[in-house]
Order: structure tokens, then C-alpha cells, then sequence
């Protein structure tokens, strides 16, 4: 067993971007939320909403390189 520390080499949280900007979620970045693992489970093949190059920028959110986990701790 060994402790998330000792197997990670970049952890971060993201944010969701503003909802009432409809031109954040115009674009074609798949916007992974937490309902989408919950309704999919251990593997994600799709996410509900997309967001834009502006709602990016404009928000916490961030792109998870290829090759990376993506877990949420509920």
C-alpha cells in the first residue's frame, strides 16, 4: 500500500465555468463533472457538456493530459 503522495507526481482540482454564459459551453472540450463518473462509473467514455476555449480560460477548469487518472474522492 502506499499513500497517494508516492504515486502522484500532479494533483489538482478544477472549477466549473460560469453556467448563466452560455458561450462557455459552446465549444468542443469535453467538460468532465462529477455527476459524469458517478453515472459511468470506473471508465468515462464520454462527459455530458462541452465548454469552450473562453469558458476554459475564464475558469478554474483545466485539460487532463493523455495518459492521466481522474478520480474524485466522495
Amino acid at each position: 500500500m502506499k499513500s497517494l503522495g508516492e504515486i502522484c507526481e500532479k494533483t489538482k482540482s478544477g472549477g466549473t465555468p460560469k453556467s448563466t454564459i452560455k458561450e462557455y459551453y459552446e465549444g468542443n472540450i469535453p467538460f468532465l463533472s462529477i455527476s459524469d463518473m458517478t453515472i459511468q462509473g470506473k471508465y468515462l467514455f464520454s462527459t455530458e457538456r462541452n465548454i469552450s476555449e473562453l469558458g476554459l480560460k475564464s475558469s478554474a477548469s483545466w485539460i487532463v493530459p493523455i495518459n492521466c487518472i481522474s478520480f474524485d474522492f466522495i
